[in-house]
């Protein structure tokens, strides 16, 4: 078979060189006018997310903090967004004449076209490693090689800018409502604060409590001294009893100084008298001191409260009018030098692998045909 073969392939020799060459100068030419691609790329930095502001970033601090998520994936996944958006595609179609330079004839074409020259992948290190592909037209001038090399660049370039530019606006606007949310929780909390430091002072007035404790500390000193001294009197009353006749002056006025300081006991204890208006009863002190320390207790709250939403309200107002860069450029978009495609010795090597496999099932058929029994 393999003699046969051979056989059939001298014979046509005359006919297979300049085929051949007839074929090969087509290859070449083919190639030749191939379509050139150029690639510039860019890669960006990790971004850092740091609009956590107001209580959901207070709250990151804490040791729950990171079922909030992660700040740098969300902010990642942001910009992904952005390249892959169709707001950015209609903006590159519009700023580079795509729907002209492609003769499309509706948007969608020209965003597919888009959708194939850019790409974009989040490498391992977190880093993002952003493309741009451009082409030539068939049989083009040298010139257009250099203004797609130049488109390229561009397209990069201006999706970076059209990047920062988005992500400050999304930003800026979130930064808005949480600080609409935190001015709100802030104002709400000044009016709390006033409503209880209100309620504090009307009590403070209505049971006369300035420093309640001390004025309990007060108010037990007092009740415990007077007891005692009525118990003293108490004894000489008894004795005295036992000594003298009933009607003995001495022994009346034992029994009224002891009625006097009966009636003093039971103001302290009740805090009926004037003179003991800043000292409580003993009887309320337990109902008094329970609501003064709940009212005190709220106008702390409400005071912390207060020092920790002015702070978070200060820091909402300055990332709302932030305006600095949100992207870092680790590597800047480059002009390529040298084409990206298409792979011209890959087309050569496969087309001359074609055109030989074409021979060979052409004599092998051949050979079948003429000696079936070979």
């Amino acid at each position: 078979m393999i003699k046969l073969f051979m056989e059939f392939v001298k014979a046509d020799l005359k006919k297979l060189i300049p085929l051949s060459i007839i074929y090969g100068i087509v290859v070449i030419l083919f190639l030749l006018i191939l379509p050139k691609t150029f690639k510039s790329s860019a890669i960006l930095l990790p971004p850092v997310d740091d609009s956590n502001i107001g209580i959901a970033g207070a709250l990151s601090s804490l040791p729950f903090g990171g079922l909030l998520g992660g700040e740098s994936n969300n902010e990642t996944n942001r910009i992904v967004s952005i390249i892959d958006s169709r707001t950015l595609k209609e903006e590159i179609i519009r700023n580079f004449n795509i729907m002209e330079e492609g003769e499309f004839e509706y948007i969608e074409q020209g965003l597919e076209a888009v959708d194939g020259m850019l790409s974009q992948e989040v490498l391992p290190e977190g880093t993002i490693y952003l493309s741009c592909e451009t082409g030539t037209s068939w049989f083009h001038p040298e010139f257009e090689e250099d203004s797609c090399k130049q488109t390229s660049q561009d397209i990069i370039g201006f999706v970076l800018t059209k990047i920062d530019s988005l992500n400050k606006f999304y930003k800026s606007e979130r930064a808005r409502y949480n600080r609409i949310m935190v001015e709100q929780r802030f104002l709400q909390n000044i009016e709390d604060l006033a409503d209880a430091e209100n309620a504090l002072v009307a009590y403070q007035k209505e049971y006369k409590t300035i420093a309640f404790e001390d004025q309990v500390r007060a108010a037990i000193e007092s009740y415990a001294n007077l007891k005692a001294e009525y118990l003293k009197n108490e004894i000489a009353y008894n004795v005295l009893q036992r000594s003298v006749p009933q009607g003995d002056p001495q022994l009346r006025q034992k029994r009224i100084e002891l009625e006097e300081m009966e009636d003093k006991i039971s103001n302290i204890e009740q805090n009926n008298s004037e003179e003991s208006d800043y000292l409580p009863g003993l009887d309320n002190i337990p109902g008094k001191g329970l609501d003064y320390i709940r009212l005190t207790r709220n106008v702390e709250v409400q005071s912390i409260l207060y020092k920790f939403m002015i702070q978070q309200y200060e820091e909402a107002k300055l990332k709302e009018s932030k305006n600095t860069p949100t992207i870092q450029v680790l590597d800047q978009p480059n002009l390529p030098e040298k084409k990206y495609g298409p792979p011209r010795m890959k087309y050569l090597f496969v087309l001359g692998l074609a055109y030989l496999g074409t021979l060979i099932i052409y004599y092998y058929r051949r050979v079948e045909r003429q000696y079936p029994h070979e």
